[in-house]
């Protein structure tokens, strides 16, 4: 299951990392990251790293989809630009993720943790992490980058020092770029942080057991 997320940027660096849900863990295997380009640029890049695959979703930051106020004019959004026919370029069309800072923190964190339950894709070893990147090299240029640099890099601010310890706060340091740890951010937000459990069958001479026996014994003389 494929899915592509945006983290969009006017000044700042457009982001849109690619990942694949593969074997009970989670893969960003393709990244674009490109500063100073108009939509309708992105979007024929977008389009044509993407090729013919199928996308489960396509995820955004939310703030693509705010209008300004009415006084003001406002009745387009960015999310609206990277849909619109007008632009001579393939439309995309994006859904809002959920931008709960400490919860999709939390999320990352538990995903980037072995787990008995995950399973290296490529050694099947386990315990084994959720959460993994393919990395951008000669002979795969599109792999992620800056994705995996940013994540690795952002860090709570540090409020001073007690006693030669440094405090931090729960707020994240603005001063760390986090454009493609955003992109993370919005994919972990909108996928679970477990591994799928296995269907749990009731045991033998139990109300449930019963319960299911006589509704397939029902459907079967309706069929």
């Amino acid at each position: 299951m494929l899915c592509r997320v945006l983290d969009h940027g006017d000044s700042a660096p457009t982001c849109v990392g690619w990942f694949a849900a593969l074997g009970g863990v989670y893969i960003a295997f393709r990244e674009y990251y490109v500063a100073n380009r108009l939509i309708s640029y992105h979007r024929q890049a977008i389009a044509d790293l993407s090729g013919n695959e199928n996308y489960e979703s396509n995820y955004a930051d939310p703030s693509i989809f705010k209008r300004t106020s009415q006084k003001s004019g406002g009745f387009w959004t960015v999310a609206d630009e990277y849909k619109t026919a007008d632009l001579k370029a393939p439309t995309l069309f994006w859904q809002p993720a959920d931008n709960n800072e400490f919860a999709t923190r939390n999320r990352i964190n538990e995903l980037l943790a072995p787990k008995p339950g995950f399973r290296h894709p490529v050694t099947g070893e386990s315990p084994a992490p959720g959460l993994y990147f393919i990395e951008s090299s000669e002979s795969y240029p599109n792999g992620c980058r800056e994705i995996i640099r940013q994540t690795a890099a952002q860090r709570k601010l540090s409020l001073g020092t007690i006693d030669g310890k440094t405090i931090y706060s729960d707020d994240r340091d603005e001063n760390i770029t986090d454009h493609g740890y955003d992109v993370v951010r919005y994919y972990c937000a909108m996928h679970g942080t477990q591994p799928r459990q296995h269907e749990r069958r009731p045991p033998r001479n139990s109300f449930a057991y019963f319960n299911a026996l006589l509704r397939r014994q029902q459907l079967l003389r309706i069929a």
